[in-house]
């Protein structure tokens, strides 16, 4: 019998307000109240149009035969429109790659359907055409919160190329999750609208089927919210919103199968909404300009906090703060030597540049020696760096500056855009002419930036006009990084193109098998320079694996240095051996490179060995562009648009500029719009390093020689030292941008 409205259903609120403090609760513990308020009033707002459509479940009618009609609309709208909806979106050449995934998606729906309609009493779901009537907003629910994460991210429309199959893949995963997670949603819309329109009674007539629906809710909402924490952090916002709030949905089920709603359980319901709906005004509210920068540091350090910044930031706007007329001065600190006019004359000496992708400094620590016997050997001969950065953490930007000698901020860089399904065919868009509605034209594509190399040449163009033979061995996997026609084979008398190769893994013995082919078919007589990229580190994230490939990448310099030597070269080569970046294994919560700016992925080896020239060890702060500029000294090279410093003096003289700054960068772009997601700068001077997130607006200020992990931000206690932090970085960035601004295709 239909009863009035009972307070006791706002209960059910407190089942909600339990799973969203699960999310939140682990950050806001760490962070504090004002960040936990601002978490919980994000994911309040997230879950507004939830409880509209909750509420509208409660108003659809409970006949049998009407309810059987919406049930099946409900499953059709789930399991068969998604597919649909792909199939319109993926056309030509990018669906010719995979032919078969969208049929194989509808037949999976169509049976998903059957399946339901035939089996659903073995899972003892509920026959109450109430129920029934709630699987309908339960679909709309999910197949919306799909809509939102495919178009969000455009997972059928910015296909990068060799990488559609990760589309798929996202499709296919959230597709079935929804299909599983049906039950449990529509079960939790049922236990709201038998609330609001009966008295309150056992929505089960077994306890164990109530406690299994109970278990089947909470492993998976636990599930998708630990993968939302743990899963590609910062990154793909509409992957990571549709992880929580299915998560949260699916906790929340578990919490209303259990939940003892009577009268009081619905005021201390009505309580919580209260509090969730309080907690929206700190979400909202304008943050105080001094304290703006290091309050959104503290959010974004948080596992969900990145996302719901960048949701605020779509409808609230903070008042900018003017930038300082300082910023765009010249910055005494920008003012050192770089010793370029301190010059070598070795015409005869070849060089071999060794590129470890990915490998961390610290892998070269005296802890690791017996694992690396190789590298210790080479390290014990060189002149090794101990406190290098890679001038940013994506291959593409550090490689740039490698081989130019400039920071990537004194580089113009293009925004390619390239047809999904061609991989030979590129479209290069070059900044004053992308708009909107070119990129619209285009339809389909994926988005990477490229560099345009300087007029006054490459590190191979420079070296060539030595009188050096100039060999490149550029192996990325299936990257197209250095793909010829990009620039990077500038200069290279041989640069065979690996774009897209995939070598079974290790490939560090093969390539340096192949490095040494090369120098055999160099020129007799003639002096070469050879860059050999090995990229074993790069292929794995798990930290076992990732040593186990460094171990590989050992092996590789000690068949590099045999060979020179059986050849009679050894004492005629000078060997650098570096890495582009480092890599994170969850220092900061990223297990990658080309994320954040900290030491972990700055971080890198730099040895130089130099025949006839004494071993030690330098902890002055260097970059990896000071290679570039130190080889073409030593070979009496072309020095002019050079941002690094010479380091001959420092190895031979113990010469470094005092004040030297050394200065870090990322940018990348993603989306099918191509918008910006990744736009940070940094600096390290002396024993302080700020790194300044522009697209996230942050500002972090550590000591690394106090805190060298960098937990803790200074920026509210060393106001003084961050705001001249801040006056050298923006001197930098806005010199270098008022000649080489960043692509905007907004």
């Amino acid at each position: 019998m239909i009863r009035r409205f009972s307070p006791s259903a706002l209960g059910f609120f407190g089942a909600s307000a339990v799973a969203a403090l699960w999310l939140v609760g682990r950050d806001a513990l760490q962070s504090g109240l004002f960040v936990g308020a601002f978490l919980l009033g994000g994911v309040t707002f997230c879950f507004l149009p939830v409880w509209v459509f909750d509420g509208v479940a409660t108003l659809l009618p409970a006949s049998r035969q009407l309810s059987t009609i919406l049930h099946r609309l409900a499953l059709t709208i789930l399991c068969v429109s998604p597919p649909i909806g792909a199939l319109v979106t993926l056309k030509g050449e990018a669906f010719d790659q995979y032919p078969w995934a969208i049929p194989a998606y509808l037949v999976f729906g169509c049976f998903a359907v059957f399946a339901h309609l035939k089996w659903s009493h073995l899972l003892a779901i509920p026959a109450d055409p109430r129920y029934r009537a709630s699987s309908l907003i339960a679909s709309l629910q999910l197949s919306l919160l799909m809509f939102l994460l495919h178009y969000e991210e455009g997972t059928f429309l910015a296909v990068r190329q060799g990488r559609l199959y990760l589309h798929h893949l996202l499709f296919a995963i959230t597709y079935l999750a929804s299909i599983a997670a049906f039950p449990l949603l529509s079960l939790r819309i049922w236990y709201r609208t038998r609330a609001v329109q009966t008295e309150i009674s056992a929505p089960f007539s077994k306890q164990r089927t109530r406690l299994a629906w109970c278990a089947l809710g909470a492993i998976a909402g636990l599930a998708l919210i630990e993968a939302d924490r743990r899963a590609l952090p910062d990154l793909y916002d509409g992957v990571h919103r549709w992880l929580a709030v299915v998560g949260v949905l699916c906790l929340d089920s578990a919490i209303s199968t259990v939940l003892p709603v009577r009268r009081t359980g619905g005021w201390i319901g009505t309580l919580l909404l209260l509090v969730m709906l309080a907690s929206m005004g700190v979400f909202f509210s304008t943050i105080d300009e001094e304290e703006r920068f290091s309050v959104r540091a503290e959010v974004v350090s948080t596992a969900i906090g990145t996302h719901l910044l960048r949701l605020r930031d779509a409808l609230v706007s903070d008042e900018e703060s003017k930038p300082s007329s300082s910023a765009t001065k010249e910055h005494p600190a920008l003012d050192f030597d770089r010793y370029h006019d301190y010059r070598g004359n070795d015409k005869e000496l070849n060089i071999l540049l060794i590129v470890a992708d990915g490998m961390r400094a610290d892998e070269l620590d005296q802890k690791h020696a017996s694992r690396l016997p190789r590298m210790t050997a080479l390290a014990r001969e060189s002149v090794k760096f101990t406190n290098a950065r890679a001038p940013a953490t994506r291959t593409i930007m550090s490689m740039s500056s490698l081989l130019t000698g400039r920071y990537s901020a004194h580089l113009d860089w293009h925004l390619i855009v390239a047809t999904a399904g061609k991989t030979e065919d590129r479209t290069f868009i070059r900044r004053d002419t992308l708009s909107l509605e070119k990129i619209a034209e285009l339809g389909r594509f994926f988005h990477q930036t490229n560099p345009t190399m300087p007029q006054e040449g490459t590190l191979a163009e420079r070296l060539q006009r030595t009188g050096r033979y100039t060999i490149a061995l550029p192996y990325v996997g299936r990257g197209l990084n250095f793909r010829p026609g990009l620039g990077f084979e500038r200069g290279f008398n041989s640069f065979p193109d690996l774009a897209g190769q995939i070598w079974p893994t290790p490939t560090s013995t093969r390539l340096a098998k192949t490095t040494l082919a090369n120098i055999d078919q160099a020129p007799k007589g003639q002096p070469w320079f050879h860059w050999t990229h090995l990229f074993d580190p790069h292929e794995s994230k798990v930290k076992h694996k990732y040593r186990t490939l460094v171990e590989e990448v050992d092996k590789g310099v000690g068949l590099l240095i045999d060979g020179l030597k059986s050849r009679g070269l050894y004492n005629k080569t000078v060997i650098v051996l570096t890495a582009d970046h480092g890599e994170g294994f969850g220092e900061h919560r990223q297990r990658s490179h080309a994320s954040s700016l900290y030491e972990e992925q700055v971080r890198i080896p730099i040895l130089i060995r130099i025949p006839q020239m004494r071993a030690k060890e330098s902890p002055h702060p260097v970059s990896l562009i000071d290679v570039t500029a130190t080889l073409l000294a030593l070979t009496n090279g072309e020095m002019s648009g050079l941002d690094g410093v010479n380091l001959l003096p420092l190895i031979v003289e113990d010469r470094f500029p005092s004040n030297r700054p050394v200065f870090l960068e990322l940018h990348r772009w993603r989306g099918k719009w191509g918008q910006k997601n990744r736009d940070m700068k940094g600096v390290v001077h002396g024993d302080w390093k700020l790194i300044h997130d522009r697209e996230r607006k942050t500002l972090q200020l550590f000591n690394l020689r106090t805190d060298p992990g960098e937990k803790e931000n200074l920026l509210r206690t060393q106001k003084t030292k961050a705001k001249s932090m801040k006056n050298l970085l923006d001197a930098f960035v806005n010199q270098a941008e008022q000649s080489y601004p960043l692509p905007d295709p907004q």
